[in-house]
């Protein structure tokens, strides 16, 4: 068997890059252990896409969350995956816990996120839900949720459409080099030439 990139792991990062790549002429291969995508932290967590505060823009995650978090309102719309861009509160319940929150706010800021800080009686009108200890909070209202379920889904629904083949129940076992370059993707029950090897296998 013959590719020209091997994905490994089909949840929302192997998925989303699947679909990405099929707007090219390239034979694209999407492996995944388990029975189906979606097993590992992609269909474990909370679905929040994050505005792009937490983390200094120094680090790749900082200098991607907040781009990443703009494509998400048409990314639902061609996946036709249910999102709501709900705002997100970081909430100080203590003097203690105030300095962290103005922290959060500055990495917004020099991140270029769209930050405020709302003090108790704004907080209260936006979530009365909120303990009475609250004191203030960062509010950023680009933050939204997913279901990280149904969006992993229609990512490789739509690679697969656009012609990525998705082996399920294939995980990959070893690499085949040749002077320090991969060439092979090995499983247990094939392998695959290629050149390139995308690893989106996460905490595997």
């Amino acid at each position: 068997m013959k590719a020209d990139v091997v994905i490994v792991g089909a949840g929302v990062v192997g998925s989303s890059i699947a679909r990405e790549l099929s707007r090219y002429r390239l034979r694209i291969v999407l492996l995944e252990k388990e029975v189906d995508f979606c097993y590992g932290a992609s269909g474990a967590n909370g679905g929040v896409i994050h505005a792009g505060f937490h983390d200094p823009k120094t680090t790749l995650k900082g200098q991607l969350n907040a781009p990443g978090n703009a494509v998400y309102p048409q990314l639902a719309r061609e996946l036709k995956v249910p999102y709501q861009q709900v705002g997100h509160l970081i909430v100080a319940v203590s003097e203690e816990e105030v300095p962290a929150v103005h922290q959060e706010y500055e990495t917004g800021r020099h991140n270029g996120v769209e930050v405020r800080i709302v003090e108790r009686e704004e907080l209260h009108r936006l979530e009365p839900n909120l303990t009475p200890q609250a004191i203030c909070a960062l509010y950023a209202p680009a933050a939204g949720i997913v279901d990280p379920l149904k969006l992993t889904i229609a990512l490789a629904e739509n690679a697969q459409a656009n012609g990525v083949e998705i082996l399920l129940q294939t995980p990959c076992t070893g690499l085949g080099l040749d002077r320090g370059k991969i060439k092979e993707v090995h499983s247990n029950s094939l392998s695959i030439a290629t050149p390139f090897v995308v690893n989106a296998a996460g905490v595997y």
